[in-house]
């Protein structure tokens, strides 16, 4: 059963974050894990959204959306991505 990442990212320094997205496909790929959104600018039709960019991604189970995210290359990511963005980030199971 697929299982869902959600990430509410506030970006502080645009120029440094690059560095960041242009490695995130490839640390991605190995846990079959696919980009389903990003929106910069969502449109909210209730509350507050507390995040400027909105990323959703797809895994194939949350064994391996854990795999990923406790992954070293992606831990890289979470250093560099540490003093230039800010993120919220949970794993949603589909009922």
């Amino acid at each position: 059963m697929s299982v869902y990442v959600v990430g509410l990212v506030t970006i502080k320094d645009r120029g440094k974050y690059a560095a960041y997205e242009a490695r995130f496909r490839e640390v991605l790929a190995p846990f079959a894990g696919e980009i389903l959104a990003v929106d910069d600018a969502a449109r909210v039709v209730e509350g507050k959204w507390p995040g400027e960019r909105t990323v959703i991604l797809r895994f194939p189970s949350e064994a391996a959306a854990k795999q990923w995210y406790d992954s070293e290359p992606y831990q890289e990511l979470v250093r560099l991505r540490s003093g230039i963005a800010t993120a919220a980030i949970a794993i949603l199971s589909a009922r």
